[in-house]
């Protein structure tokens, strides 16, 4: 769904909700758009391992409780200026935030399966 045109996030689950599609998605890329807010429980994608969503306008990490089963992040070259709500992200191995606003890694301690992370050109 790279189209630069979404400005919010597209409902995904109601998008599936009457196929059987939602255990069929195991990658869903919303990347170079202009979204500004995770706005969208994702819940319903009950084999999700890779979200991409680098190249946006995301100022805050919010509504990724159930990303139970994601192993890779990218939330690159967007407006993120602090780490939170990822303490739930048990399987997350691999996590982007190059191209942000960070100036604290406070949070790296609650990533435990954590192998893979890229913070350059952060604050």
């Amino acid at each position: 769904m790279r189209t630069k045109k979404l400005e919010t996030m597209p409902d995904i689950c109601e998008m599936v909700k009457w196929t059987n599609y939602e255990y069929d998605i195991w990658s869903l890329d919303l990347a170079d758009n202009n979204i500004q807010e995770i706005t969208q429980d994702l819940s319903c994608l009950k084999n999700l391992q890779d979200l991409y969503l680098s190249f946006n306008k995301i100022k805050k990490i919010d509504n990724l409780d159930w990303l139970s089963f994601v192993k890779k992040l990218d939330l690159g070259n967007n407006e993120i200026t602090e780490i939170d709500n990822l303490d739930k992200l048990t399987t997350l191995s691999d996590l982007h935030l190059w191209y942000n606003k960070i100036n604290s890694t406070k949070w790296l301690e609650k990533l435990t399966n954590l192998t893979s992370l890229k913070l350059q050109h952060n604050e």
